[in-house]
């Protein structure tokens, strides 16, 4: 994979995505450009696999954390919600946790 050429790459990026074989992808996470990262991770927040996302979280940059931020901080609060956020807690800067703790917090008085 290291020497293989951005369009090989790309070819290869997709196969894995088209075809949901996540195992692969995490043999190809270090060797993917920013572009494929973001397109890797929309996929995987659409689909919504933090399972997968979790595996190759630590590839990814601070714009990429705060895509996975904005999915937690847009969904409803609940505990399978609060086990990926825990999980994912080590990777977020202070920033990224206050505004996780934000929205938790508006999500709760929301319920009340």
């Amino acid at each position: 994979m290291p020497y293989a050429g951005a369009i090989h790459k790309q070819a290869i990026l997709s196969h894995i995505l088209d075809h949901k074989d996540y195992q692969e992808l995490e043999q190809m996470a270090f060797y993917m450009t920013n572009e494929m990262k973001t397109e890797t991770l929309q996929k995987l927040l659409s689909e919504r696999r933090f399972d997968i996302i979790e595996d190759i979280v630590p590839i990814f940059n601070r714009k990429h954390r705060d895509l996975i931020v904005d999915v937690f901080a847009s969904s409803t609060f609940t505990e399978e919600t609060a086990e990926w956020i825990e999980n994912f807690i080590p990777f977020f800067d202070k920033n990224q946790i206050n505004r996780l703790r934000e929205s938790i917090i508006k999500n709760k008085e929301e319920k009340i």
